[in-house]
């Protein structure tokens, strides 16, 4: 067990940390419990999700991405029709710079970072 890591300190700082771990393991599994609608529409075939698949993915998207705030509804819906879920590991590299591979990419569930490289500077400035 965790706890088990810890071989000195009190009852009480086995209880503070224990009680750290708990509650971020019930964090993470409320926040795996609130993408699983998502995860599972975006499992169905682009034909075989409903109105409320798309409603659903729809408000998602409006709420995760201004691009999708911006553009009109219907190319948002059908966009959500056409969107599938990707899965990646922890320290994968999904896209490098001047790669184009024509996705957008909207994290449903985790975290991601954007790395680019520093734009060279202009000789003479």
């Amino acid at each position: 067990g965790i706890l088990n890591r810890w071989r000195v300190g009190s009852t009480t700082t086995y209880f503070a940390a224990w009680r750290r771990v708990a509650i971020a393991s019930r964090a993470f599994a409320a926040a795996r419990a609130r993408v699983v609608p998502y995860v599972r529409a975006l499992s169905k075939r682009p034909a075989q999700r409903t109105a409320a698949d798309l409603q659903m993915l729809y408000g998602f998207l409006v709420e995760k991405d201004a691009r999708f705030r911006r553009m009109p509804r219907y190319e948002a819906i059908e966009v959500c029709r056409k969107m599938r879920a990707e899965e990646y590991d922890a320290g994968e590299t999904i896209a490098s710079a001047g790669e184009d591979d024509g996705k957008v990419y909207v994290c449903v569930y985790g975290a991601a970072s954007e790395w680019a490289p520093q734009p060279e500077p202009e000789p003479g400035l």
